[in-house]
């Protein structure tokens, strides 16, 4: 059907000013939603650059992972295969046996060559053994990347060593530096091998030293299976450097140790630089990704990883330039910047055509007006009368002396009956009482008013069935202006209500579910969201506010443990007091219970109540340090109940304090609590209510 409009060329160009009014308001929309979502793809696209970093510079450190326990592993074997020569531990468990003063003997008798393989004496054929060993040593690592090895005792008393003596050294013998002597320490006592970390030598190389116990053969068995002394080898890591290092024109890829003063780049050259300022591993020993300053290169994004399973003290670290980064976000925000110009030019183009096809289709439609008319009307009544008698709330229209001029299907069959039974009869005639009365009354207020009313109505209009209606009342106007009937609206909203109903009660007990949550954390919590909530629900009373604040504190209280439930556990339960750090970390929980409430609509400040009742008069509270009318009235309420009985109850951490003592609290000066509120309460305790809260209390913490 269509609609017929007879305008005079003063209403057309009314009607194309509205037109244009909404297209224009279209293209304003439509650039607010590309400035917007171009504002939100960037924003994202920033926010996203350390994750996609993450994943991009992840994959090479994974390839150099596996490099690095390559190497190891090979390392390992060569190791192994030293300290495995029966001959290597045969030697070490007989020198072990021998005392530091017989060792220095052994030595000085090899130096002096005064000794021969038939000697009976056992220090002197040790001691002619000492150059067969050394050159077997000597041929072993000649084939590996371990530049020197040396045997020393369980008493750390180095006896055997492939390296060259140092110019002018009375021995050939190294000593043992404070890091070697602490590795050895550990080594001997756990039996297991410790790497120390890499050292620079003057001739510009990277040496590692790899500690490893020597144990006497299965067939000489000794107490406990102890180490007769361990082995010391020195391997060069030069290569392996150079093989983990690589400097593109952006992305740079470095190995790193960790030091007892930070992490120290490990250079191809042979040197080891000092550690890098503010290059800081997280609890598992990585290196997060973040923009950090490298020291000749500027700032970069870094990250930083263990290599799996193995027990180095080698950090394998990806870089890359933070100008290249930025180079590509702006590559990346002038491709969405042309797109989205592109397709917001295109829909602008769009709506032009569509306001051009609208204006030229109007003109075509009111060359048509005259021959439509009748049929339009008609087909409108028509539609009319379908739409009345379709819809499911009664309609009734009634003159000011209560004749009935109209009722809908809807309507009829709310009171039993047929339209045409009702039209044109008296409203007390056909109807009953409490329906006619509501008629009256509410027809005599808008007719006062000259405005619609909006009522709520119970009515029994079946036995034993009682429905609940929201009903619009308007007056109906003559020619002239005049109030000559009411049109009213009778919406049916029974089963909304009971839904509505129904789901209060749900919503109760997820919340009682949520507080029992809360409590279980911690034995001390117990019952105590419930009567924070009491007592503030009687401070409200005593306070004369209305009935909304006192739901508001109520659900407010019950939920205000909830951010405990993230604490961690150590904190809520611990015994003695908490230091500044813990504290700190404990009154988060207002700040987790807001991140989890914020999203959800109660229809009152419960949050804002949750946020602020933890605040202080003086400033002293938390998390947002408010003070005086900064903070709200549910706030102060809340801060009074919850202080009350927290501090009347025991804790972990403390015994309950005495009612006396828990008001002296509160009353102190300068006032850190309302003192209306707190004057509130001293009278509340006073009364039978008081006295029985108190009761229940107390007799609640001694269960």
């Amino acid at each position: 059907m269509q609609q017929v409009d007879l305008q005079s060329p003063h209403g057309q160009n009314f009607t194309q000013r509205r037109a244009l009014w909404f297209v224009s308001f279209l293209l304003v929309l439509l650039v607010a939603s590309a400035i917007g979502g171009t504002y939100f793809v960037l924003r994202t696209a920033r926010e996203n650059i350390p994750v996609t970093l993450e994943y991009d510079l992840g994959a090479p450190i994974q390839h150099r992972a596996a490099t690095l326990t390559g190497w190891y592993a090979k390392l390992q074997d060569q190791v192994i295969r030293l300290a495995s020569m029966d001959m290597v531990r045969l030697f070490a468990n007989e020198v072990n046996d021998l005392t530091d003063r017989e060792i220095s003997t052994m030595l000085a008798r090899e130096r002096e060559e005064q000794t021969s393989p038939g000697d009976a004496d056992a220090v002197s054929r040790l001691a002619s053994q000492i150059p067969l060993m050394r050159r077997s040593l000597q041929n072993l690592i000649m084939q590996s990347d371990i530049v020197a090895a040396t045997l020393v005792t369980r008493s750390m008393h180095p006896y055997l060593s492939t390296a060259e003596p140092a110019p002018n050294a009375s021995t050939a013998l190294p000593s043992l530096t404070p890091d070697v002597q602490q590795a050895l320490q550990s080594c001997l006592r756990d039996g297991k091998a410790v790497f120390l970390p890499i050292q620079a030598t003057p001739q510009k190389h990277l040496h590692g030293m790899l500690v490893r116990p020597l144990f006497a053969p299965e067939y000489l068995a000794r107490p406990g299976n102890e180490a007769v002394g361990a082995i010391i080898l020195t391997c060069n890591v030069t290569h392996l450097v150079n093989d983990m290092t690589t400097e593109g024109v952006n992305q740079q890829s470095w190995l790193f140790q960790k030091g007892k003063s930070g992490l120290q780049q490990l250079l191809p050259n042979g040197t080891i630089s000092t550690p890098f300022p503010r290059w800081e591993t997280n609890a598992s020993g990585s290196l997060p990704i973040g923009l950090r300053a490298f020291p000749g290169i500027g700032n970069v994004y870094a990250l930083g990883m263990l290599p799996p399973d193995l027990d180095l003290p080698l950090l394998i670290a990806e870089t890359i330039r933070a100008e290249s980064v930025e180079a590509t976000y702006e590559a990346h925000k002038l491709r969405v910047i042309f797109v989205t110009s592109a397709s917001t030019l295109i829909a602008m183009l769009f709506i032009g055509m569509f306001w051009w096809w609208i204006v030229g289709h109007r003109e075509r439609a009111v060359s048509n007006t005259l021959q439509q008319l009748y049929q339009a009307v008609n087909e409108q009544h028509a539609l009319l009368n379908s739409i009345n008698a379709s819809l499911a709330d009664g309609i009734i229209l009634h003159d000011k002396r209560g004749v009935i001029g109209y009722v809908n299907d809807a309507f009829a069959a709310m009171v039993d009956a047929k339209p045409e039974n009702l039209t044109g009869r008296v409203i007390t005639a056909v109807l009953p009482r409490q329906l006619t009365d509501s008629f009256f009354r509410h027809m005599e207020q808008a007719a006062k008013s000259n405005k619609p009313e909006l009522y709520e109505e119970v009515l029994t209009l079946k036995e034993d069935d009682a429905r609940n209606y929201h009903v619009s009342c308007a007056p109906f106007l003559n020619a002239d202006g005049n109030v000559n009937g009411v049109v009213s609206v009778y919406s049916d909203v029974t089963d909304l209500l009971r839904a509505q109903k129904q789901a209060q009660i749900v919503l109760g007990q997820t919340i009682s579910a949520l507080v029992r949550a809360i409590e279980a954390i911690d034995p001390y919590l117990g019952g105590q969201s419930m009567q924070t909530g009491t007592l503030a629900s009687y401070l409200v009373q005593g306070l004369r506010l209305e009935e909304v604040h006192d739901r508001t504190i109520r659900l407010a209280a019950n939920l205000s443990q909830l951010g405990m439930i993230q604490v961690p556990r150590h904190l809520v339960n611990k015994a003695g007091a908490l230091t500044n750090e813990e504290r700190a970390e404990l009154q988060k929980h207002v700040e987790y219970t807001r991140a989890t409430l914020e999203g959800i609509d109660f229809g009152l400040p419960v949050v804002e109540a949750i946020y602020e009742m933890h605040e202080l008069l003086d400033g002293s509270g938390y998390p947002r340090h408010l003070s005086g009318d900064e903070i709200g009235i549910h706030g102060r309420i809340l801060a009074v109940a919850n202080t009350f009985c927290a501090l009347v109850c025991p804790r972990s951490y403390r015994q309950a304090h005495a009612v006396e003592n828990a008001l002296a609290i509160l009353s102190t000066a300068p006032p850190k609590y309302d003192p209306q509120i707190v004057a509130v309460l001293c009278e509340f305790l006073q009364t039978p209510d008081g006295v029985t809260f108190l009761d229940s209390l107390t007799s609640r913490e001694k269960e």
